[in-house]
């Protein structure tokens, strides 16, 4: 069984693992990206959100356009959307699910263009209180989780996306049709800063090159220098 949820994010006091550089509107991953808050950048948390909050639930509460966290004080309450799940710490720690770092990676990449995400549910069933094992009760869906790395409880995305495109897989060629394509750089300060550390690790893939052949040529034998820079070059001409 599915749910379909909306991801929504919003900017973050502190630490969020999205950066918004709020010059183009543009989302990074943090890993990816260093933030630069003199320019602007802002850190942002993802939120797994659903209409129908019930009172004491955590809650997204959208006021004059602007997301707050709060806890909801009653039933169904205008505005307040439920959080599913979320990246940020603090909700974390008071039992919300984390979402998948993957998933993260590919809400970044498609610049938050996202209208929908569906996570796997299992059926739960509950009674009133009152009435245990009166078999009054009924079944609920609730988000599957399984443990990540570090044993946090996270949600299952339901036909996860794609593996999130590995830059340091892509030939020099196709990492500068990808930044243009995805990233529509113009002949801005950065996109030359950008396309002048590809040239100059092309230079450098070079430069192995002419090393190698000249270490061999005057030493004349193979040794750990020479498996050193082979190693270099097979692992640049692999990215």
């Amino acid at each position: 069984m599915t749910k379909s949820l909306i991801p929504i994010n919003i900017k973050s006091a502190d630490f969020g693992p999205l950066i918004f550089r709020t010059k183009d509107s543009i989302l990074h991953y943090y890993g990816f990206y260093g933030i630069m808050q003199n320019m602007g950048d802002e850190h942002h948390n993802l939120y797994f959100i659903e209409e129908g909050c019930k009172k004491g639930d955590l809650c997204l509460w959208n006021i004059q356009h602007e997301y707050k966290v709060i806890e909801a004080e009653s039933d169904n309450a205008l505005m307040h959307y439920k959080i599913v799940a979320t990246t940020d710490y603090r909700l974390i720690k008071k039992g919300i699910p984390s979402i998948p770092d993957e998933y993260v990676r590919h809400y970044a990449y498609k610049n938050g263009d996202i209208g929908a995400v569906d996570i796997e549910t299992e059926s739960f069933y509950v009674e009133p209180p009152e009435t245990m094992h009166s078999n009054r009760g009924h079944f609920i869906d609730i988000p599957k989780l399984k443990e990540d790395d570090i044993g946090q409880k996270e949600v299952i995305i339901y036909h996860e996306p794609a593996p999130m495109v590995d830059w340091n897989k892509f030939t020099m060629t196709q990492f500068i049709e990808h930044l243009e394509e995805e990233f529509m750089f113009s002949s801005t300060g950065t996109a030359k800063s950008v396309f002048e550390l590809i040239r100059a690790y092309k230079k450098m893939r070079e430069g192995l090159e002419w090393i190698k052949e000249e270490y061999i040529e005057n030493v004349n034998e193979q040794d750990a220098i020479t498996e050193k820079i082979t190693k270099l070059l097979e692992d640049a001409k692999s990215n």
